[in-house]
């Protein structure tokens, strides 16, 4: 049984070695494209996994700034509602119609 195993993978390696021999000594144009296009195809998951990283602590980041200046909004505001204009400088009107 383990002869066997052993003789198929031996087998299997010669194989793969005859054809990795191949394909590197008489390369036709067609496999030329098949390798750039696994080259290509390997090259664009790579980017999309580190660009999917990039977003996600961007979208991290962006959910929780925004969190933080809503709620900075919102207590610098209560003040500013309740912030009254002394009558007498109500009754002297706008700055720019000052001359």
């Amino acid at each position: 049984m383990k002869l066997t195993i052993f003789a198929a993978a031996l087998f299997t390696a010669n194989a793969l070695t005859t054809l990795r021999t191949r394909a590197t000594t008489d390369e036709n144009p067609v496999a030329k494209v098949v390798s750039l296009l696994k080259e290509m195809k390997a090259t664009a998951e790579s980017e999309a996994k580190e660009d999917e990283e990039i977003y996600s602590k961007m979208n991290c980041w962006c959910e929780t700034n925004d969190k933080e200046k809503t709620e900075a909004i919102k207590v610098a505001e209560k003040p500013l509602r309740n912030f009254q204009v002394p009558s007498k400088l109500a009754q002297l009107g706008p700055l720019s119609s000052r001359a």
